[in-house]
Parts: C-alpha cells; sequence; structure tokens
C-alpha cells in the first residue's frame, strides 16, 4: 500500500553500522504501509553519506557536516518531510513489514499525536542470564513491565515511533542540548519532547502499540554490568532533572516501576536467577543515587544548541543532565 502522509526518518553517524544500516533501510522498503519518503540524516560523517547516496538512490539524504546531535538530526530529518507524520527508526533496527500499519492504524484509532512501537532486542553474543528484562530500558529496547496492549504513555521512544510534525514544529522539534551525541550514554529527547507538548496541551495523547515491532541490536559491549549500571545512573540523574522541571507527577511511570521491583526481584529468586535479581536491585539503587544526586546539583547547560525546526522549545537543559527516559 502506497501512501502519502507518512516519511521516516532514519539518523546515522557510525560506518561501522553499515551493515545494520542496509537491513534498516531495506526493512522500510517492503513495509505494507509504504512511506512517502524515507529520509536518511547522516550526522557528520561524509563517507557514511556518500555510501548512502552510492546504494540507497530511493532514499532522501541530509547529509549534516558536523556531527550535531541524535536531536539536531532528527530535527533536520524532519524539516525536509513534506508529509503531516514523520515516523522514526534506529539505524541499528530493522522494522518488521507492518511496522509502519501498525503505527498508523493505532495512531487512526486513537486520535494520538504520537505512537510508539515495540522494541525487540536482538544481542550480539546473547542475552545474558544476569540480565533482567526488567532493565532492557538500558540497552534502548521495550522492558518487562510495559503494557503489551495498546495504551496510554507518557512519551513515545524515539527511535521507534510516529509523530505529528505540525506537533513537533509547533513545539520546537527535539531539543538539541538533550539526547545523545556520538557514542555517549545521554539521551532523554522524547521525554522531554512529550512532556513539553502536554504543558502546552494537556489533552494530547500518546500511545504504546505493542504490535507495531522492530528487532533492535544489542552489541556485545552493552552486554556488561558496568554500561547497564552506568546508564541506570545517568537514568536517575534525567528523572531528576524532570522532577525539578515538571514537578514529580512527571514520574508516574518510574514510580509504578520502582513499586514492582520487589515483587519481581522475588520472581526471579524463585526462577533461580539470582544473577538478575542482584542486577535489578543494583539497577534500581544505582538509578535511585543518580536522582538524589541530580536533584542535589543543578548544572548549568554546557551544549551549544543547534537549530531546530520551529519555534524555540522552552528547555535549555544540559545534555548531561537528561538521559534516556523510559516510556
Amino acid at each position: 500500500m502506497n501512501t502519502d502522509d507518512v516519511s521516516v526518518v532514519v539518523c546515522m553517524y557510525d560506518q561501522a553500522r553499515w551493515n545494520e544500516i542496509r537491513r534498516c533501510l531495506t526493512s522500510l522498503k517492503t513495509q505494507t504501509y509504504r512511506p512517502a519518503k524515507v529520509v536518511a540524516v547522516v550526522d557528520g560523517n561524509a563517507a557514511l553519506a556518500e555510501l548512502v547516496r552510492r546504494e540507497f538512490d530511493w532514499v532522501t539524504l541530509v547529509a549534516l557536516p558536523t556531527n550535531q546531535g541524535l536531536s539536531a538530526a532528527r530535527n533536520a530529518g524532519t524539516a525536509v518531510v513534506e508529509t503531516p507524520w514523520v515516523a522514526f527508526l534506529d539505524d541499528d533496527a530493522y522494522a518488521a513489514p507492518d511496522w509502519l500499519e501498525r503505527l498508523v492504524a493505532a495512531r487512526d484509532e486513537s486520535g494520538a499525536l504520537g505512537v510508539g512501537g515495540w522494541v525487540e532486542p536482538r544481542f550480539e553474543v546473547g542475552q545474558p542470564r544476569w540480565f533482567p528484562a526488567e532493565l532492557l530500558w538500558t540497552v534502548g529496547c521495550s522492558h518487562a513491565g510495559l503494557p503489551r496492549t495498546r495504551q496510554l504513555v507518557r512519551n513515545v521512544f524515539g527511535g521507534c515511533a510516529l509523530m505529528s510534525v505540525d506537533a513537533l514544529r509547533a513545539h520546537g522539534g527535539y531539543d538539541p542540548s538533550v539526547g545523545r551525541r556520538g557514542d555517549d550514554a545521554a539521551g532523554g529527547e522524547e521525554a522531554d519532547l512529550c512532556l513539553r507538548i502536554l504543558q502546552v496541551q494537556p489533552d494530547a495523547r500518546f500511545v504504546l502499540e505493542p504490535e507495531a515491532v522492530i528487532h533492535h541490536l544489542v552489541p556485545a559491549e552493552r552486554s556488561r554490568p558496568g554500561y547497564v549500571l552506568r546508564r541506570c545512573f545517568v537514568d536517575g540523574r534525567a528523572k531528576a532533572a524532570i522532577a525539578r522541571r515538571r514537578g514529580t507527577r512527571s514520574l508516574t511511570s518510574e514510580s509504578e516501576f520502582a513499586k514492582a521491583v520487589l515483587p519481581r526481584v522475588g520472581l526471579l529468586v524463585r526462577q533461580r536467577r539470582v544473577g538478575a535479581a542482584s542486577m535489578l536491585l543494583a539497577g534500581t539503587g544505582v538509578a535511585g543515587v543518580g536522582f538524589l544526586k541530580g536533584l542535589a546539583t543543578a548544572r548549568a547547560g554546557t551544549r551549544r544548541p543547534a537549530d531546530r525546526i520551529g519555534p524555540r522549545a522552552t528547555s535549555e537543559t544540559a545534555r548531561e543532565e537528561v538521559a534516556t527516559c523510559a516510556s
């Protein structure tokens, strides 16, 4: 089915991911709901841009001269979109054939401004037994505890989502001072954007559609306890930044997750997965330390904002203060 109301933006920066990028873009060619345009934003890598140009002549290429970060790259991709809706897909993931069709159906049936999908992990070396499914959000995947039926959520996951272009432009797009840049572990641009929209439009709706599936690579270096715990710490600081700016009511999802930790630890122990139970406890504790530290310290912004796609947004928080926020 060919359509004229949805484009897809894929942001990339690392030539080492070329095989994954090829698989990602190819998966968009075979969608049952065909996008009007696929935009590849290459963030500061001329050699990678040339590879995309040579092999994918059906893709609209946007080549940024320097690495500006994921938020700026998404804004640059959205700027060349002419459709009323834009979907975002991570470059190290590939979409199921009905991914876009499922997102659009959820949009039409819910009236949402944004729809997020389900991110299945693809562990490069197999999921370690100590790695609890509750902490899959640390590697950018959907975690145990998220609803498995369509439901309202606070924010969508930016690497697997459909968004209203009008809403993005009206609210300034993604804040370039927030989110991943290169190989750092920062994030949080999705929560920042959705919370800004909700502040102005309290009746705005964001939904999770678990039937819209992508398969996301988890490299071996991210399947290590040190990486998982570091992500927990920076996420705790992220939640502190959100709490300071939006109030603790904005952390309902995190509160529900925390309440479920002890019962889930007990279940893991009964399953004789003591290592996973210990990691879940440790990760939750480290996130709590990060949260307390974030509340105690308010740092000035350090990243120089790049151009946005619409009116200047209200947040100018340092990216080191805001890390990935799970739905």
